[in-house]
């Protein structure tokens, strides 16, 4: 994945690959949730149609980190020689990359609650409580993150403050909401009843947001690290990227997982013919 002290300072190559590996993976699962409600000839849900839209802002994320890095904010040499009209196309790239990274996570979050509401509904009073406090929580984070973003580019805190103070903190807070959001289901999946690998199996698919919530800590770690440890800004450039691209990965693959459960079980059914299908030919021959 590279390292600081990389000789010659360029993490292009490694940040194509995991760009491509995250698009790879949340188109298909996203493609895993909508099969199903092709099969079964249903509806979208709510929670369906905002982890489309979490999934078209994904997109827009991966575009602009993979602008941020043709055009060599991760290439050392490449940041220390740009001319003031690559400087400012890199920082507007930034400001969409950051924009569109609170969105993504936004509705990824929005799409986990309404999935929630739409699987356990709200009639037991302390889940209809935890639920809104997640949602207000959720929209607090984004009105945060918005609000910091129009301070820094009015000038108002200044670029060094706002990734001093600003991603650490939003950063941790992200990663505590996350955390509240994959509990909230287990405690109701423990109660359900049926088989123990059946429970493990679901609790297992909402711990996925657990990456997501580790991302979210290890962002905000090497904001503070870099305070007494100056990273050179390329490396920086590059972890911010692919962290935050892994990040709004794992949330959107924790949002669809649960719902691909009749597509991989009609898969399992068509490899057990395929491998009945293939001892009989063998018998056969």
């Amino acid at each position: 994945m590279g390292a600081n002290n990389s000789v010659p300072a360029d993490y292009s190559v490694p940040a194509y690959t995991i760009l491509a590996i995250d698009v790879v993976l949340t188109t298909a699962v996203v493609g895993g949730r909508t099969a199903p409600r092709r099969m079964m000839k249903t509806s979208p849900a709510t929670d369906d149609y905002l982890c489309y839209f979490a999934f078209i802002a994904n997109l827009g994320l991966f575009l602009s980190g993979l602008l941020l890095t043709a055009f060599g904010a991760l290439d050392l040499q490449d940041v220390s020689q740009q001319s003031t009209k690559e400087q400012k196309f890199v920082t507007k790239t930034t400001l969409s990359f950051a924009v569109l990274y609170i969105i993504a996570i936004t509705l990824v979050k929005l799409s986990i609650l309404f999935l929630y509401h739409r699987t356990f509904t709200l009639r037991q009073k302390w889940f209809r409580y935890c639920w809104w406090m997640l949602m207000t929580l959720a929209i607090l984070w984004t009105l945060a993150g918005l609000i910091l973003l129009v301070l820094q580019e009015t000038g108002t805190l200044p670029r060094y403050d706002f990734g001093r103070i600003a991603v650490p903190t939003t950063g941790i807070f992200n990663a505590l909401s996350d955390m509240l959001l994959m509990l909230l289901p287990v405690v109701m999946v423990s109660r359900l009843k049926m088989r123990r690998k059946q429970k493990i199996a679901l609790v297992s698919i909402f711990c996925i947001s657990g990456v997501a919530s580790t991302v979210s800590l290890v962002r905000g770690t090497i904001y503070f690290y870099n305070r007494s440890h100056r990273l050179n800004p390329a490396y920086m450039n590059y972890l911010d990227i692919v962290l935050t691209a892994t990040e709004s990965s794992a949330g959107l693959m924790c949002a669809c997982l649960p719902l691909t459960k009749p597509l991989v079980i009609r898969f399992t059914r068509w490899l057990q013919r395929m491998h009945g299908l293939g001892k009989l030919i063998i018998r056969i021959l």
